[in-house]
């Protein structure tokens, strides 16, 4: 299994419109971040994890023309920002959306014309389900797991021996018994201080210290963090993320 990072900034991604500070004016091509959104493939499987605004952006870069489910965090705008970019994986088939219920409710409202048949000339391009525990699409079996947001419950995926934890400042009991064994971690790390929503870099490796996986990587990280700067500050097995990262299972 092969996950890309194919974004790993916060909500205005990096560099930031209008912003003049060190790292969005850096020329380091690991301080570009587009928002955040992962891809799970095997031999057989691709499966994509949030559609952030900058997905046709991400597809083109990655070479990415096809997709067998798609699966959705929380319906911010930075993760779903790009569902209409999805009809074009949709040539022959509708495309499967699993969505947490507040997130289908959503999608239906902003992009309802994806979700049923206009005409004999436009089919339906993707299919609703509701996010499970547990789903299977092909030989992929994905847990899913309840992460607190500030005040929105946002979904954490563990796909065998690697999990993805974005969005997310509070993590309850169940979430860590999911998280047991996992290897590869790819979890929230907004900034260096206090943020209402997300979590930061010193309650990032308190957590991670917890979980204890071979390998750590810190995603969904604002324009706050210089990537030549936080790697010098990251213990053994802990990375900051780049955008097009390879991650092998």
């Amino acid at each position: 299994m092969i996950c890309t990072i194919l974004g790993c900034g916060g909500s205005a991604g990096v560099p930031i419109i209008g912003c003049h500070c060190v790292v969005c004016k850096s020329t380091h091509e690991r301080n570009k971040r587009t928002r955040a959104s992962i891809l799970i493939e095997t031999d057989s499987t691709s499966v994509l994890v949030d559609t952030s605004p900058d997905l046709r952006q991400q597809a083109l870069l990655r070479n990415l023309t096809s997709l067998d489910a798609v699966l959705i965090t929380h319906c911010h705008a930075d993760h779903v920002g790009g569902v209409h970019d999805l009809k074009m994986f949709t040539h022959a088939k509708s495309l499967p959306v699993y969505a947490p219920i507040e997130s289908m409710v959503y999608l239906k409202s902003t992009a309802s014309y994806l979700f049923k048949q206009e005409n004999k000339w436009y089919p339906t391009c993707l299919t609703l389900h509701e996010l499970q525990d547990e789903l299977r699409i092909n030989e992929l079996i994905i847990t899913s797991f309840m992460q607190q947001h500030d005040s929105v419950v946002s979904y954490g995926f563990r796909f065998g021996d690697l999990a993805y934890s974005t969005d997310v400042n509070k993590l309850n009991s169940h979430a860590f018994k999911v998280l047991r064994g996992v290897r590869v971690w790819i979890v929230d790390c907004l900034r260096y201080h206090w943020s209402p929503s997300h979590s930061i870099f010193e309650k990032t490796l308190e957590w991670i210290y917890r979980v204890k996986p071979e390998r750590a990587i810190l995603t969904h990280m604002s324009h706050e963090i210089d990537y030549n700067e936080i790697i010098k500050l990251l213990p053994h097995g802990v990375e900051a993320a780049y955008d097009g990262m390879k991650i092998q299972i």
